[in-house]
């Protein structure tokens, strides 16, 4: 155990946000920092959480549970297009290598929130400490999965090459699912034995295993969220109209994006009476969807199976949800289902084996009882704050210690 570290944690989003990765960073370094009071542990991050509420940023300095905060200005907002986002990526990451190279720390952990900012920190030469780097999206590969951006441009080979000096450098590198690891491993190369595979978390009480599948009489689908461009809604839609005739079903969608007005347009155009649409749920709201829910739903692109594990995904679980995917056979959340029975998935544009799955869903009661079971226990086995607290800590720990290993090493 290495008893005093100075760690320095680079990311866009961070403690008061509640969109995920801010959320789950405030509560891994909490946790950290409490079992590890002599670390000290300072953060670099936004002036404006994730879904902003008003035009107030947050204030510049703060310390918060001996955790010492340091903000600066984006430009970022939801709606914002591509230039100013990558404008706003590059004015953070600029600052953010500019805190790298003042401030004095053991190790850099280092966030993909914004996705350049690893990249930047490395043509400036600021990632000068050992380093942990933590990948939520990857890049170029993300826009290149999409179709956004051509793979073999002079733009997205100059970035896979920063990409690739980024892994390289770094001394660990942890990723959400196997998925990612086995695209590191086969694109960029990077060793296996670097790469640490540490799911998200929730820190939601369990739920009790559910007995009935449906609340109040109605069997409701539930997904909640961002509804922008990773997620395949087509299937969703198609799916949903061949239920309209099942007066018991519905599908509720909370959460907002980059897609959200062509999703509800596409609802309203289709005539799509069983589907329901409300804004991002807070806490207390969301709780209580999620025990009114009777399915929760997951769905990645065609492409981007390797490259995103839904955080959503452990939330839905704890509450005793089974899922249903529409998502490739290779995907983690799938490896998840197929191993702990957790639920359905569905190919993409598959309609049919959609709506058949939630039709027996709702008429099994037995199997659903037993999918909400299996869900429980598994997020109860491994995916809680204090598994993921201790595997964060060990990488951080490992880092320190190569990185000493290094200077102690003779020239």
């Amino acid at each position: 155990m290495v008893s005093r570290l100075r760690v320095l944690l680079l990311t866009e989003y961070f403690y008061p946000d509640e969109a995920s990765t801010g959320r789950l960073l405030g509560e891994l370094f909490l946790v950290i920092k409490q079992r590890r009071p002599a670390w000290t542990v300072d953060v670099v991050t936004g002036r404006r959480p994730y879904r902003a509420t008003n035009h107030n940023p947050l204030p510049r300095r703060e310390e918060w549970e001996d955790i010492r905060i340091r903000r600066y200005r984006t430009l970022r907002a939801q709606s914002d297009g591509f230039a100013r986002r990558a404008a706003s990526d590059l004015v953070f990451s600029a600052s953010a290598a500019l805190s790298a190279a003042l401030l004095q720390y053991d190790v850099l952990f280092v966030v993909t929130n914004p996705p350049l900012m690893p990249m930047v920190l490395n043509l400036l030469g600021s990632a000068r400490r050992p380093t942990v780097y933590l990948i939520h999206d990857l890049y170029p590969d993300v826009p290149v999965a999409l179709g956004l951006w051509r793979r073999e441009s002079r733009f997205t080979r100059t970035l896979r090459r920063l990409q690739a000096r980024s892994l390289q450098r770094s001394e660990r590198v942890v990723v959400l699912g196997d998925g990612m690891k086995d695209f590191l491993v086969q694109e960029y190369g990077v060793p296996s034995g670097k790469i640490a595979v540490i799911p998200n978390w929730t820190t939601m009480g369990l739920g009790k295993p559910r007995t009935a599948p449906a609340s109040d009489g109605e069997f409701v689908v539930l997904y909640s969220g961002n509804i922008g461009r990773f997620q395949d809604f087509h299937t969703l839609l198609e799916g949903a109209e061949r239920l309209r005739d099942h007066s018991t079903i519905r599908f509720e969608i909370a959460g907002d994006g980059a897609r959200a007005i062509w999703l509800r347009n596409e609802a309203r155009n289709r005539g799509l009476s069983n589907m329901v649409f409300r804004p991002y749920l807070r806490d207390a709201e969301y709780t209580q969807t999620l025990r009114r829910a009777s399915l929760g739903l997951i769905t990645l692109e065609p492409g981007m199976e390797a490259l995103g594990v839904p955080s959503k995904t452990y939330n839905l679980l704890a509450a005793g949800l089974p899922l249903i995917a529409v998502l490739g056979p290779e995907s983690d959340v799938a490896r998840i289902i197929a191993t702990h029975g957790v639920g359905y998935r569905v190919d993409h544009g598959d309609a049919e084996a959609f709506s058949r799955s939630i039709v027996e869903a709702a008429a099994d009661p037995d199997r659903y009882s037993e999918m909400s079971l299996q869900a429980i226990e598994y997020v109860n086995r491994e995916a809680t704050l204090d598994v993921a607290v201790e595997r964060y800590v060990e990488e951080i720990e490992r880092a320190a210690m190569m990185g000493r290993a290094h200077v102690a090493a003779p020239s």
